[in-house]
């Protein structure tokens, strides 16, 4: 087909040489391009060769590296790990050295307070001893965890004993002023007040009995005033003592007030025990003398108690009161007239809150 493609007639074979020439040069063409490309593909294979010898000495070389940077990282690991290692160590230390610096301040202030206390208790320097002791008691708190160290227990004993020995001393000091038989012509003064304040550290217990001392010597006159035989005790008079307590509190705020601490409200519990006194002598006498009260002498002397109890109610807020039943509480219901007179009223006893704004309200 080729050729007779290029031959289609027998006259074309006339040029036949010509075809011939143009072939043969159409060879030496290929011929020469074959070489040339042959040639070409002869240096890249060697360019190639060299290219991946490169290429493998590039990796163990990175290989080599990579493994290098591990060996430090693991060396740098471990140092790190001992670094924190040394930083923990020296935390601890630090820490327990704070703490012995700190033990040793407070027992050196531990010492000098116990020394500094027994001259003060010599001297009967009880403002001094107040500060002093407060302190020493606080720091020997810290000590709670060393307490089986003898030196230790030592010192906390020596506190133990200089507290009782300051104990007997105020407590005979507030019993001599409060109680004696010159409680009615005690005067006020700072050392009282410094007494009161080493009572406000040591001993709960004597600061009840402190301060049911100074009630019972306080209402001793209003106690002898008012008893069931006297003229003033019956309800036609009833604002006389309303009238009693208010100077007794003119006189307390100013002769006493000074000399308790403003916790111990004082005012308040003399209030409190004047109602508790007043409510239990009037239901003693107005049980025995119940065929004297009419409507009017009872309602005057409801509006007098009423009024007063308003009064009272205004300027205190009844902490001293026993908050679950603030009206019966104080009452001994053991005692028939007072047994009688509450339970003339059961829903008194069933729901003393009920309605109540304040705990003063009722309680006469």
């Amino acid at each position: 087909d080729y050729i007779n493609q290029k031959f289609p007639t027998e006259q074309s074979l006339a040029n036949i040489d010509d075809a011939i020439l143009n072939i043969k040069s159409n060879i030496r063409h290929l011929d020469n391009d074959i070489r040339l490309v042959i040639r070409g593909h002869a240096g890249n294979e060697i360019d190639e060769h060299k290219a991946l010898e490169e290429a493998q000495s590039s990796i163990l070389l990175l290989f080599q590296q990579m493994r290098e940077i591990k060996e430090k990282a693991d060396k740098s690991e471990e140092m790190v790990k001992e670094i924190t290692r040394d930083i923990k160590q020296l935390d601890v230390a630090k820490k327990n050295l704070t703490n012995s610096i700190t033990t040793l301040n407070h027992l050196q202030m531990l010492i000098e307070g116990i020394d500094k206390i027994e001259a003060a208790t010599k001297k009967k320097s009880y403002g001094e001893i107040a500060n002093l002791l407060h302190q020493v008691i606080s720091v020997l708190e810290h000590f709670q965890p060393y307490m089986t160290i003898p030196q230790i227990q030592e010192l906390a004993t020596n506190v133990k004993d200089l507290t009782a020995q300051i104990t007997v001393q105020v407590r005979k000091e507030c019993e001599d002023a409060l109680s004696g038989p010159n409680a009615k012509n005690f005067t006020p003064n700072q050392h009282f007040s410094d007494v009161c304040k080493i009572i406000d550290v040591i001993d709960p217990k004597i600061r009840l009995e402190v301060i049911n001392w100074f009630l019972k010597t306080h209402l001793s006159e209003y106690t002898v005033l008012y008893q069931e035989s006297q003229e003033l005790a019956w309800l036609d008079k009833i604002d006389r003592r309303y009238a009693w307590l208010k100077r007794s509190l003119v006189e307390y705020d100013e002769k006493h007030s000074k000399i308790f601490p403003v916790h111990w409200e004082m005012a308040e519990r003399l209030t409190v025990e004047f109602c508790k006194i007043t409510r239990r002598e009037l239901a003693n006498i107005m049980l025995k003398r119940k065929h004297e009260i009419d409507v009017k002498l009872l309602r005057f002397a409801i509006e007098k108690t009423v009024a007063f109890e308003s009064i009272v109610e205004k300027r205190f807020h009844g902490r001293t009161l026993n908050s679950n039943n603030p009206i019966t509480s104080h009452l001994n219901l053991n005692d028939p007239a007072v047994k009688t007179t509450v339970t003339d009223n059961d829903e008194l006893l069933q729901n003393p809150l009920q309605s109540k704004t304040s705990p003063f309200q009722g309680i006469i």
